[in-house]
């Protein structure tokens, strides 16, 4: 994840797939998870309705968005909840600790309905959000959020791998969303991890969308506003980044990729550029008077996110700031690298970069703090927060280079090897 702030701060959070943590659950005898959402008052309300099957042991939990990347308090946006077992009457239910806990016949069919909806007024506001436009937002034309910071879900087990369904409408009429599972108005999985599940990525009313298939790949866009970059521009960018990331990790690509971009409220005297990568999907958040160049890296970093490290199997965000040196830095280091080698940056503009990361770590009066410390404090400051990204881009840099002099295999090499093993 990039975070760009000029010229007063850099932010970087990481957020990654939310995990689903807590009890056990076994296998059921109907494995499809359904969500279906009525619109209300534009899309600034979502009645929701949740199904699945209960566990055979007759104990079941839901568990309600708590915290996900830079924002807590999630359960605020979620009101009036009822729940029906086995078909029977709909019943209020309490939330205990951000948990649902039913007991019921086993396997019972379970069906919970909610109301959900952002939990501040207005538009996004810096001061009001850590990052404005994370936070799920419900306004009257449109509506974005991210799986695991606006769906209630079953407690899973580990090995489970349920299908999803997920339907929107409004007075009884369907509502097509935009999303990184695909676009319609009812999308269905086939079994996927809750994991994958909950990092997807959901767009529903005013945004400009477009579709354009590059290489066998349907890149999807849904931009909104006011952008620095025109939107054929961030396209571009996009699949140039995808097609050479590919070439170098010797990897067949993904079927489709979406591509979300949003204006970020203005900033004094100063320009912000955020991205956020998603499963297959990446979100940019801009101030109309950021730079170009700032654009067209953070789309390209986040675009390598999908190899490094989406392309590698499951991971572990409790444990995100003990990896950051990997997981950010030397997706910094390859996204300089792609961008080298699809023409994006000369040799010249390639080394002014490393140079520029090197000097940056060089004056950071937090340089020697220990990767303990580091893991413990990563958010304190612009200067923590970039640390890991310095670290990990140098020494990215620093192997590549004596791996290319000594005729051993390259870093890309290694990589191609852990996306072929996953």
């Amino acid at each position: 994840m990039a975070m760009m702030f000029k010229p007063v701060m850099t932010l970087c959070a990481g957020v990654c797939a939310a995990m689903v943590a807590g009890c056990a659950r076994s296998q059921g005898p109907d494995d499809g998870t359904r969500y279906s959402f009525a619109l209300q008052d534009g899309f600034q309300r979502l009645s929701g309705e949740l199904s699945f099957s209960g566990d055979a042991d007759g104990a079941s939990q839901i568990r309600l968005p708590g915290a996900w990347g830079p924002e807590a308090g999630l359960d605020g946006q979620f009101s009036d909840f009822r729940v029906s077992v086995a078909g029977g009457r709909f019943e209020p239910v309490l939330v205990i600790d951000g948990v649902i806990h039913l007991e019921h016949a086993a396997s019972a069919p379970l069906v919970l309905r909610y109301e959900f909806s952002q939990d501040y007024e207005g538009l996004p506001q810096w001061g009001v959000q850590r990052v404005p436009g994370l936070r799920p937002v419900t306004q009257p034309d449109f509506a974005v959020f991210v799986g695991a910071a606006a769906f209630p879900h079953p407690v899973w087990s580990d090995d489970r791998t349920p299908s999803y369904s997920v339907s929107f409408s409004q007075d009884g009429l369907p509502v097509s969303a935009r999303s990184s599972l695909g676009d319609g108005s009812r999308l269905d999985t086939g079994p996927i991890p809750a994991s994958r599940f909950l990092d997807t990525l959901w767009i529903l009313g005013g945004f400009d969308q477009a579709s354009r298939v590059v290489n066998a790949v349907n890149i999807r866009t849904a931009l909104r506003g006011d952008l620095p970059l025109a939107p054929d521009e961030i396209q571009t960018q996009s699949e140039h980044m995808i097609a050479g990331a590919a070439d170098l990790f010797r990897d067949t690509p993904f079927e489709t990729y979406l591509i979300v971009a949003m204006p970020l409220p203005p900033l004094p005297d100063q320009s912000a550029v955020i991205g956020t990568a998603f499963h297959q999907t990446f979100m940019l958040l801009t101030t109309a008077n950021a730079p170009a160049e700032e654009i067209r890296h953070t789309v390209s970093h986040e675009v390598l996110h999908e190899w490094i490290t989406g392309r590698m199997g499951p991971t572990d965000t409790d444990t995100d700031p003990s990896r950051m040196w990997f997981t950010e830095g030397f997706t910094e280091y390859f996204t300089l690298l792609v961008r080298l080698r699809v023409g994006d940056l000369d040799l010249d503009g390639f080394l002014a970069a490393i140079n520029a990361l090197e000097a940056h770590y060089q004056a950071s009066s937090v340089r020697t703090m220990t990767r303990m410390e580091l893991i413990d404090h990563v958010w304190d400051s612009r200067e923590t927060e970039r640390l890991p990204y310095q670290r990990g881009a140098l020494l990215a840099f620093l192997a590549d280079g004596r791996a290319a002099a000594g005729g051993s295999d390259r870093l890309a090499d290694v990589l191609a090897g852990l996306i072929d093993e996953a």
